[in-house]
């Protein structure tokens, strides 16, 4: 397994999810490889047998030694944070601590390889010794910018016409995983390091420089009752019946809608299929016998007035995940 990390020259709009990392690729593949080439790459994610697999992407930090890696917190089952006492500061704490995004990678592995609960999570994070959520204001900086709007016909400022637009200013970066064949990946991350990747990349945002390396921050176990979820995962058909029955199934989902970018639409804006996704840190029961979780999804027609058809890659980027004995 290995970590693509991202170090952006500017701000972006937001922090990619898997989905947009592919597509992002992908383009990239036709634009330097041809429509033969990303054609067969295609058939191959479309036939459920990916050349490689993604994650959405997560922040990083710089400490004074190395790099702090940030991941999702494992969705769990619930615990009781009061231990049957009524304390109003400590109501305050589980609230925070239930809204927190994400922890750092070695807290990530101690749950992951069952050396930890959730409930030791909480406990070490009371007392201080567990560091912050990285959403907050050590990482990356939120802030909402001003623009003027734009008079369609005439191409200048339409007078009193305002729009705010989130920005995230890094003090940091971001990494994705990857497992498969990397070399698939050196000229598209070479293309999009100048291109840009994300939203308002014609106007300069989301260039960035890369670098590819193993994953030694992360340590799993390598077998597992459990798979944690850490992509944009659009399950099977018999995925969904697995864990329709099962009570051993802790996530999130969240609803999808993208567009197509304005680049090759001629500046208009072309909403995709709607769809219904596994959300990051999602945790599944790992009893099903495969490599390959999640599918394709075709959410723009030929039929709709483009000339290709348009495909959502739901593929689940899954670690194996060992639940601690009296977390359920």
């Amino acid at each position: 397994m290995k970590a693509v990390h991202i170090y952006p020259y500017s701000s972006m709009k937001d922090i990619p999810r898997s989905d947009t990392i592919y597509g992002m690729i992908f383009i990239a593949m036709k634009m330097l490889m041809g429509e033969e080439f990303l054609e067969d790459v295609l058939q191959r994610f479309i036939e459920g047998n990916p050349p490689f697999l993604l994650s959405s992407a997560f922040p990083f930090t710089f400490t004074d030694v190395t790099k702090q890696h940030w991941l999702p917190r494992p969705m769990l089952p619930p615990f009781d944070p009061f231990m049957g006492a009524s304390d109003t500061e400590r109501y305050g704490k589980a609230k925070a601590f239930r809204a927190m995004k994400y922890i750092d990678s070695k807290t990530f592995s101690a749950l992951a390889s069952g050396e930890k609960t959730e409930c030791e999570l909480f406990e070490s994070w009371c007392a201080g010794e567990q560091g912050n959520d990285a959403g907050g204001c050590e990482n990356f900086l939120p802030v909402e910018t001003m623009h003027n709007g734009i008079h369609r016909m005439s191409g200048s400022v339409a007078e009193g016409v305002l729009f705010s637009e989130r920005e995230i200013f890094f003090r940091g970066g971001f990494y994705f995983l990857l497992r498969g064949d990397e070399t698939m990946l050196n000229g598209p991350l070479n293309f999009l390091s100048d291109f840009g990747i994300g939203g308002n990349n014609s106007t300069g945002k989301g260039q960035f420089s890369y670098e590819i390396g193993d994953a030694s921050f992360l340590r799993v176990p390598e077998t597992a009752s459990h798979i944690v979820n850490l992509s944009c995962y659009l399950p099977e058909e018999k995925e969904i019946a697995l864990y329709r029955n099962s009570d051993d199934c802790y996530y999130s989902i969240s609803s999808y809608r993208g567009t197509l970018g304005t680049h090759f639409t001629g500046n208009r804006r072309v909403w995709k299929k709607r769809l219904f996704l596994f959300s990051e840190g999602s945790v599944f029961p790992c009893n099903m016998g495969k490599k390959v979780y999640g599918r394709m999804a075709l959410v723009k027609d030929r039929d709709e007035g483009l000339p290709h058809p348009v495909y959502f890659t739901g593929y689940s980027f899954p670690l194996h995940f060992m639940m601690k004995e009296g977390t359920r």
